[in-house]
């Protein structure tokens, strides 16, 4: 590992990595080592798809093909080693992923959530049922970034269906008119939250999550802009809980627009799980948390940041 592979991943980190499969028997070892070649070779950067499942399931399937002869238990442990050992390629394929030095800066810690988890959560099911074991899979074959308040998928889409259904729920023409305009259906950001760190859920770390995704457009020119699917894009929040109207109104005062969708038991969960007002406003039926996906140009964002600069980069407008 280069110098910036070793700035990239903290002395703590590398150690609890190695630790994980150090001690495997040789045969495991080897078997590790192969697994891991064939992933690298075959899944990440070389296959990207809008299909966030997809180089996982595609992982997976190669990783249980080897593995056929051990029991659950045992391929419990394989995983969470193999993880920890594909952890020490990601500085490689960062190095030709372009990305700004904000961004760069957030990976020592992101690298050391992922450590602490595989370390400190022996117990848990950590397959493809496990969200954590999704995001840190992507994570570490460099499919989602770290950009502080939410994880950044660095190719997804919006659908034409979805948008066309969005039309008929919301009756609205525009945002369809929108997308339409500027070839929504090609490539975009995708924002996610990760729950193992909310540190920057906040109004300024949302600030500064787009100013970093700003940045990233600017250096990749085929993106159309970034998106975000949640409950929290509901309209209906900005009088529930306005102590969260920031999420959608920075965004739209902006140029940003929303899609409708539908109601989901993961949306009702999320929705009233945090927060007595909602869950007694459901519970009343008075609130049903409604889907929403918020749809921010490339032009739009980068303007705000241009116009918005908080002194931590510098944006050029396009």
């Amino acid at each position: 590992m280069g110098e910036g592979g070793q700035a990239l991943i903290s002395q703590q980190a590398q150690q609890a990595f190695y630790e994980l499969f150090s001690g495997l028997p040789r045969d495991r070892g080897t078997v590790l080592s192969d697994i891991s070649g064939e992933i690298l070779s075959k899944v990440g950067q070389g296959a990207q798809t809008a299909d966030f499942l997809a180089p996982i399931k595609k992982a997976e399937k190669i990783f249980v093909k080897r593995t056929a002869n051990l029991s659950r238990s045992e391929q419990a442990v394989l995983r969470r080693c193999l993880v920890a050992k594909l952890a020490f390629n990601l500085p490689t394929i960062v190095e030709h992923m372009n990305l700004p030095t904000s961004i760069l800066a957030l990976y020592p810690d992101s690298f050391g959530r992922v450590a602490n988890h595989l370390r400190n959560n022996i117990g848990d099911p950590y397959d493809l049922t496990d969200d954590f074991f999704l995001k840190d899979m992507r994570f570490i074959l460099g499919l989602s970034i770290p950009c502080g308040a939410q994880v950044v998928d660095m190719l997804s889409s919006v659908s034409l269906s979805s948008v066309i259904l969005s039309l008929f729920r919301s009756r609205n023409v525009i945002p369809a008119i929108r997308y339409f305009r500027v070839k929504g259906y090609g490539p975009w950001f995708r924002i996610h939250t990760e729950s193992r760190y909310l540190t920057e859920f906040n109004e300024q770390g949302w600030d500064n999550c787009y100013m970093r995704i700003a940045e990233l457009l600017e250096r990749r020119k085929d993106i159309r802009g970034m998106v975000g699917t949640s409950w929290f894009y509901d309209p209906q929040l900005l009088e529930i809980s306005p102590r969260l109207a920031y999420l959608q109104q920075r965004p739209l005062e902006r140029g940003a627009f929303l899609l409708r969708h539908g109601t989901s038991r993961f949306d009702i969960e999320h929705a009233t799980t945090t927060s007595k007002t909602r869950r007694r406003l459901y519970q009343e039926g008075k609130y049903t948390p409604i889907c929403y996906s918020l749809l921010w140009l490339r032009k739009d964002l980068i303007s705000w940041a241009e116009q918005n600069s908080l002194g931590k980069t510098t944006v050029r407008r396009k």
